[in-house]
């Protein structure tokens, strides 16, 4: 190896240390090549041509930092992603949180909002269902001020719905409803002064992360979170919250907890609550109207998590629950067993590739969804997956193809269900 190639090797490996270091980042998540990528693309807006040069200059810089973080983190969100969770959320506010906290401000975390559509989603949920919004505490928090400054705006594309075709922009009244604040969560400061929150979405965040950033991540979701407050994930960062204090909701589609109750914890009367931080500034835009959503939803069933417990029932619901414990092994098992006698089920290649994902194997993951898309061409979120993980090795053309594909099949299901 020529001592050109070890300098590069080395210099790879300082940024990506540095990268896990300050925000936690697991390099695998999104690979090698697209670091090398964006270093690349930083070191030419820079003019600088020395990678030595480079890192003392990216060292001494906040700003340059804050460039490369913009440049390596990917904001995947859209507007009401998992709706289920979402019905799910109106349901049990409107017949249990309320009831039992009729003068309490119902305080809700996003994090990392990204662009912002987690948290509009949120609040534009409960306006179509009615919960008086002088009760609602809305926080967005992200690393990325890049991000912060598009979610204050409220102006999206066709691509944030995933099913419209023109931008729309969020209504004034929803927009002043959201603060937007900037910080880490792995930062032991990270809101250290504020109220836990009743409710926090922390949706696929984890898969990013290397294992002693998942650590602290949980940590620090846990101290934010009221006793008997809910936590939504996403599908595949359920074993890493099946912990001691943390019940899991077992209602179809929906990705939650509940941590249980044992802590002395009140939320503050309407009247009391403060504002600590100062937050994100959002532009002054015209208003439109929002999305419409329907609410109607089954009831809610909170368990106990039982390891190892499965009930006598089909091959796929066993699987599920498996999965859903975090034995990923056991339920590939099943999964396996059941495509043997249906390898069409293009669905249950789906969850293969979903806990591939959760096991870190792209390659295998890779897999299983395109044999999901084979077999389902319009496998929507088969679609999704799948682009990011070309996203992540650096097939950004591929990747755009593939949410292409998506949008064209979100709108083909929106017209045949008229």
């Amino acid at each position: 190896m020529s001592c050109r190639w070890l300098k590069m090797l080395i210099f790879q490996k300082q940024i990506e240390s540095l990268l896990e270091e300050k925000i936690g980042l697991c390099v695998k998540s999104v690979g090698h090549e697209r670091i090398r990528h964006v270093v690349s693309q930083r070191m030419a807006s820079c003019g600088i041509t020395d990678q030595s040069a480079y890192f003392e200059y990216l060292s001494g810089s906040e700003q340059e930092w804050e460039e490369l973080v913009e440049s390596v983190v990917i904001p995947e969100t859209w507007f009401f992603r998992n709706q289920n969770s979402f019905l799910f959320l109106v349901q049990y506010l409107m017949t249990e949180w309320q009831p039992r906290n009729p003068d309490h401000l119902l305080r809700i975390l996003s994090i990392p909002c990204a662009t912002g559509e987690e948290a509009y989603s949120v609040a534009m949920t409960l306006t179509d269902a009615g919960f008086p919004l002088e009760r609602l505490h809305l926080d967005g928090a992200d690393i990325s001020a890049r991000s912060l400054r598009k979610a204050a705006q409220g102006i999206y594309s066709r691509e944030s719905f995933r099913e419209k075709e023109n931008i729309r922009q969020i209504s004034a009244a929803v927009r002043q409803k959201i603060r937007w604040i900037r910080g880490n969560l792995l930062d032991p400061e990270f809101l250290i002064n504020e109220m836990p929150y009743h409710i926090i979405f922390c949706r696929n965040l984890m898969i990013y992360l290397s294992d002693s950033a998942r650590r602290q991540a949980v940590s620090a979701i846990q101290r934010l979170l009221f006793s008997e407050g809910l936590l939504f994930v996403g599908h595949a960062e359920l074993p890493l919250f099946s912990l001691p204090g943390m019940t899991r909701i077992t209602q179809p589609g929906v990705f939650a907890f509940r941590k249980e109750s044992g802590v002395a914890e009140k939320s503050k009367p309407l009247e009391k609550a403060e504002k600590r931080i100062r937050p994100f500034l959002p532009a002054v835009v015209s208003s439109v109207p929002t999305p419409e959503i329907t609410v109607k939803l089954p009831s809610p069933t909170f368990i106990k998590q039982k390891p190892g417990e499965v009930r006598e029932e089909n091959l796929l619901e066993q699987a599920e629950k498996f999965a859903d414990q975090g034995y990923l092994d056991k339920a590939a098992e099943l999964y396996k067993k059941h495509l043997s006698d249906h390898p069409t089920d293009a669905q249950a290649h789906f969850m293969m590739g979903l806990m591939m994902l959760a096991m870190k194997d792209d390659i295998a993951a890779e897999n299983w969804f395109n044999k999901a898309i084979y077999l389902d061409p319009k496998h929507r979120e088969a679609l999704h997956h799948l682009a990011l993980i070309r996203e992540k090795h650096g097939d950004s053309v591929g990747a755009n193809h593939l949410r292409q594909r998506a949008v064209r099949s979100a709108k083909c299901k929106m017209q045949s269900a008229k």
